[in-house]
């Protein structure tokens, strides 16, 4: 085996705009359909406002159209690409435990049903959430017991930014700009590799169109492949930075939001959330035992905690069950913290 093939245990493409014609932007309006209308609304922090009172006012609150980008059969993906030689070696890596992770959807109600009674306190750091009369906080501590991510190194990705990256001169160099799509394509293409960079272009798979999903930039980081390609990554504070990007995210999502009135009259907070977000999920599937059995079911009590649950219905969901009165509306609601 090449010595460049070794494995050791040890994100500027723009989002296209596209200028659509008069005819394209009153699509709809000749048969009788109403475009939606959107306006981006701030929503003032109530005077004498204290701690622990909710950062949005409950007469403010409304339904969600939430914009989560996580690629959620990515698990399955990872696993069914990688025959059993290389899933060892993968095995041999910190992201191992997420060869037993079940496919999960991503619950948009759910989400954005606990964001919107996040509650103001003093710690930048963290988020806290009133259920019920309940307070719970989402800490760094609770991502890195769900995600089993580690916290043992500082963020020192930039040292990588300037580096040679093998595998990218190697097998990618005709990209001008490498994003999550062209990744995904040459894993799944990637029958032809050593087995040891089929695992790093599957580390790079997981990390990009799960973990670091964003919004409008699709590339993919230099460095961050840098970092796959070295012998460092086992090592790497992968809790530590994932944690900040995903709670950052978290934060902004209800105040960078869109007013949307629906053809039907409705009105709808639409916001965008990225990160790892199905880390944020699962805690939530942690800390409200009354969702067992109704939005997810519980597999087991395995550490890491993700490992511990699978969807049981997908995000449409709320078709038939109305989060914010059967779940968040039930008095005798409680929490685990």
């Amino acid at each position: 085996m090449r010595s460049s093939c070794s494995i050791s245990k040890s994100k500027r493409n723009t989002k296209k705009r596209r200028n659509l014609s008069s005819s394209k932007r009153n699509r709809g309006l000749n048969n009788g359909t109403a475009k939606p209308m959107k306006k981006k609304v701030n929503i003032p922090v109530p005077e004498g406002q204290t701690e622990w009172d909710y950062l949005i006012s409950p007469d403010k609150w409304a339904l969600g159209k939430v914009n989560a980008f996580s690629n959620t059969t990515i698990f399955s993906s990872l696993k069914g690409m990688m025959n059993d030689s290389q899933k060892k070696m993968f095995r041999d890596t910190c992201f191992a435990h997420f060869l037993d992770v079940k496919d999960i959807i991503v619950n948009h109600q759910l989400i954005h049903q606990v964001l919107l009674r996040e509650v103001k306190q003093p710690n930048p750091d963290e988020m806290w959430f009133k259920i019920g009369d309940n307070i719970v906080s989402f800490t760094m501590e609770d991502f890195c017991l769900i995600t089993g991510l580690g916290l043992e190194d500082e963020d020192k990705r930039s040292i990588f930014d300037s580096t040679y990256c093998r595998i990218n001169n190697e097998y990618l160099s005709h990209l001008s700009s490498i994003s999550t799509s062209d990744i995904s394509q040459f894993f799944i293409n990637s029958a032809y590799l050593c087995d040891e960079d089929v695992v790093r272009f599957g580390l790079l798979y997981l990390l990009t169109n799960l973990m670091f999903m964003t919004t409008y930039k699709k590339s993919v980081e230099e460095s961050l492949m840098v970092l796959i390609d070295s012998l460092e990554f086992n090592s790497y504070a992968w809790g530590k930075e994932l944690f900040k990007i995903t709670l950052s995210s978290l934060k902004a999502g209800l105040r960078n939001k869109s007013l949307i009135i629906e053809g039907d009259g409705k009105l709808y907070l639409a916001y965008r959330i990225c990160g790892f977000v199905l880390a944020f999920q699962m805690w939530i599937y942690e800390t409200i035992p009354i969702l067992d059995g109704k939005i997810y079911s519980r597999i087991g009590s395995r550490s890491p905690r993700m490992l511990n649950w699978t969807s049981r219905v997908n995000e449409t969901f709320n078709h038939n069950l109305n989060v914010g009165k059967d779940i968040f509306g039930r008095p005798d609601i409680s929490v685990f913290d």
